[in-house]
């Protein structure tokens, strides 16, 4: 299984006017018009404990918004996992993180990409669009991640803030709150549109 390697200055992430071209184009795998913003990157990654892990998966990497950070706090001999079943992104993913594990799947089968590693991910970030996909996919989709992380391994994800009330975001909701120990959320205003970050731990 190839490592992730970290250079000292992260690639450019994918231009916006490619990432709302894949909107118009696949809209139930990509879930919104503009990448997300600098602040949000940052919030989904705050207070984690980056440096000392070993094994880390992203899902839905779409522009790389997440994924440029993370290249950037990853130590050499720690793997990144990108599982992006977007043809576009997956390809773009694979030029600028060339070390990175990218996957052309969807994350209910990440399993097949860990080896050894799986039951020891340090830390699982998602950039899925939950609130516009089937809901029995969402499901497997949580509870392979629950699998695949270590005791006290993270999960963090997102929703925009004017799906609050929608029926997938309360079960989401409820559906993290039963498969992790901890799980808190923040609102992040300095986004387009404002979102909340999900922080969850097993």
């Amino acid at each position: 299984m190839t490592s992730h390697a970290v250079g000292k200055t992260g690639p450019q992430v994918i231009l916006a006017t490619s990432f709302l071209k894949q909107f118009f184009l696949h809209p139930f795998e990509v879930g919104s018009m503009l990448p997300s913003s600098k602040w949000l990157a940052n919030e989904m990654l705050d207070g984690l404990p980056t440096k000392s892990f070993k094994s880390v998966v992203e899902y839905g990497p779409g522009n790389g918004s997440f994924t440029n950070i993370l290249n950037a706090q990853l130590t050499d001999d720690a793997q990144l996992v990108a599982v992006e079943p977007n043809e576009y992104f997956a390809e773009q993913i694979k030029k600028q993180f060339p070390n990175a594990i990218v996957a052309m799947d969807y994350a209910e089968r990440v399993s097949q990409y860990l080896g050894d590693n799986r039951g020891n991910v340090d830390l699982v970030v998602s950039g899925l669009p939950f609130s516009l996909m089937d809901w029995d996919t969402v499901e497997r989709t949580i509870y392979e991640t629950a699998q695949i992380l270590k005791p006290g391994g993270h999960f963090r994800t997102f929703f925009y803030c004017h799906m609050n009330y929608y029926w997938k975001i309360k079960e989401l909701k409820a559906l993290l709150n039963k498969s992790f120990s901890e799980t808190s959320y923040d609102c992040v205003l300095r986004n387009f549109p404002p979102a909340f970050v999900i922080k969850c731990k097993k």
